[in-house]
């Protein structure tokens, strides 16, 4: 099938996932009556290409920036008490540059199967498959739903530093319910962006707390769950910006949930989630930093069928609203369609093949304000400046970049053409580096008009507007 470069985008993702004999489960005798330290590993090497623009990486020329390593041990200290902790290392696109951490470790005691305690940096368990993100054997497709999943926001939705407390409950004829209560904190990194404006003095997690509960059938309907997660957490970031002299606080109080269904019958899987992502900004100088609301929808329907011992094939259906106040059509939200097809080779290798197909986006144009001298620019630095990476023309003024509201038409088209990526996941990379106290986006305004105003009246300002807008005292720059 020929695609166009500018009406859709398809991503084919290969991967192969080995775990070499002496490390996929060994087990390591200790001396004396110690038990033995069990070891597990997995090697995965993956490629990606898409046939139009990038996705997660460098894919519009093929990309092998998709790799993942990790080892775990876990030491049975005694019947009720166990150890246990992962070192793992990847890299996607930007992300990772292959550096090991300890991706989970905790002290698990478990006093009864109604309840046990865990102590450390804890797996979150949200929704059906997060606290199994990290196992690639575990699942047929290559990549989770990205809707409920984000592989680009792994670092902080895997685990949290603190407490859980855990179960199992037995109900008898009515099936039994499993579940998970947790409250800790997150520890992320600040990183300075080179050139920009806006300085990050510290960022910090006062509290991640949630739970999941989890309810499983009795027979006959032995193979269903249904449940439902919930999160509470808060960001607080001091950062300092040009011309106000007091730190500014700004904090991102969190609320999300998601409800939960998978049925698994002979050699069927079917499993559906529906999700909402509460996200505030909460400023102390709202004249630099306004605040902010938004709610995000998330939801997916996913099959997969395992033919024989040796291939499995899985369709999974995702979509993503980054803001239920504006949803509108397909330009509005990210739909990803992604078929897969798993070969177990042995016991020791997996082979996967995936394909996705993504919706389309509309035209747009861009302007700056007159003050600009460029006639063009080019497609990269646009890029670059909109992802506040590049903060100044050449002439060492300023740059300002506005977007348009999440459901126009207009940003669909310039998100995938320019930034190589979708509104969504452009919401969703913002929403990273806002948690990881790497940087705030541009301003998000409602109709050509308002950003026509705005670009107009704020030396440096660049922006998009659909190609009908009318460009009142803005310029239209063509894009190289």
């Amino acid at each position: 099938m020929k695609v166009r470069r500018q009406a859709r985008n398809l991503v084919a993702l290969g991967a192969v996932l080995l775990v070499p004999l002496h490390v996929a489960a060994a087990g390591l005798a200790l001396p004396g009556d110690l038990p033995d330290l069990q070891l597990h590993g997995f090697v995965s090497q993956g490629y990606l290409l898409s046939s139009a623009n990038n996705y997660l990486a460098e894919t519009s020329r093929g990309s092998f920036e998709f790799s993942e390593v990790g080892l775990n041990f876990t030491l049975p200290a005694t019947d009720r008490l166990r150890l246990g902790l992962q070192l793992f290392s990847r890299k996607l696109g930007p992300l990772g540059d292959y550096r090991p951490v300890f991706d989970w470790y905790y002290l698990d005691y478990h006093w009864r199967d109604w309840l046990g305690v865990r102590a450390g940096r804890v797996k979150l368990p949200f929704g059906l498959y997060n606290d199994t993100s990290d196992i690639d054997a575990a699942r047929t497709a290559v990549l989770l739903p990205q809707s409920v999943y984000p592989a680009e926001n792994r670092d902080f939705l895997l685990a949290q530093t603190g407490v859980e407390v855990y179960g199992f409950g037995d109900l008898h004829t009515l099936g039994g319910l499993d579940y998970r209560l947790y409250a800790g904190t997150i520890f992320l990194d600040v990183k300075q962006q080179p050139g920009s404006p806006i300085t990050f003095v510290d960022l910090q997690v006062p509290y991640v707390a949630g739970g999941r509960v989890l309810w499983v059938s009795p027979l006959p309907l032995e193979g269903l769950r249904l449940g439902g997660s919930l999160q509470f957490l808060r960001l607080d970031i001091h950062l300092l910006a040009p011309g106000v002299a007091a730190p500014i606080l700004f904090k991102i109080p969190a609320t999300l949930w998601v409800a939960s269904a998978e049925y698994t019958v002979r050699d069927f899987v079917f499993a559906a989630e529906y999700s909402r992502w509460l996200v505030k900004g909460e400023s102390s100088n709202t004249a630099i930093f306004p605040n902010t609301s938004t709610t995000s929808e998330r939801a997916y329907l996913l099959a997969s069928y395992r033919i024989d011992s040796l291939v499995q094939v899985g369709a999974y259906e995702s979509l993503y609203s980054p803001d239920v106040d504006h949803r509108g059509g397909s330009e509005t939200r990210q739909s990803d369609t992604a078929l897969t097809v798993r070969f177990d080779m042995n016991r020791y290798w997996i082979i996967k093949l995936e394909g996705h197909y993504l919706q389309p986006a509309r035209p747009y144009v861009v302007i700056v304000h007159p003050g600009i001298a460029a006639t063009s620019v080019n497609r990269r630095f646009l890029a670059e400046a909109f992802l506040r990476r590049a903060t100044r023309w050449s002439d060492d003024t300023a740059i300002r970049p506005v977007d348009l509201e999440p459901d126009a038409p207009a940003r669909s088209r310039f998100s995938q053409e320019i930034l190589s990526r979708s509104v969504a996941e452009v919401r969703s990379y913002w929403q990273q580096r806002i948690f990881s106290g790497q940087g705030l986006p541009p301003p998000e305004l409602a109709g050509d008009d308002a950003v026509v105003a705005y670009v107009a009246s704020h030396p440096g300002a660049i922006g998009y507007v659909g190609s009908g807008a009318r460009l009142n005292g803005v310029r239209a720059v063509g894009v190289e």
